[in-house]
């Protein structure tokens, strides 16, 4: 990926972070959304890849959501939230909804 494309995709999740801050209340607790390019999802090892970064996918969302994931193409613009690592290192997905 070029280093603008690499740019605007940070951009872009900060964008999402600060709208998000914006939106909170003092009281309320929300979760940030980043935004990115689907790229793949592999099913057996249940990890999505989004703007050349590979996330692990959350076991209940899995399971939860798995054709929806399967049915997601590539170069789609998806937003999603991230809770937490996996044994491997890579942030977990728990919500994603292509836009």
């Amino acid at each position: 990926m070029k280093i603008s494309g690499m740019l605007l995709v940070g951009l872009l999740s900060l964008t999402a972070v600060g709208a998000q801050a914006q939106f909170a209340g003092s009281d309320a607790f929300t979760v940030p959304k980043l935004a990115g390019t689907f790229q793949s999802y592999d099913t057996s090892s249940r990890v999505v890849r989004i703007s050349d970064i590979e996330y692990a996918v959350a076991p209940n969302m899995a399971s939860r959501h798995k054709s929806s994931l399967r049915d997601l193409r590539a170069g789609r613009q998806v937003v999603f939230s991230v809770s937490g690592y996996d044994p491997k290192g890579r942030d977990t997905i728990t919500e994603i909804t292509a836009e």
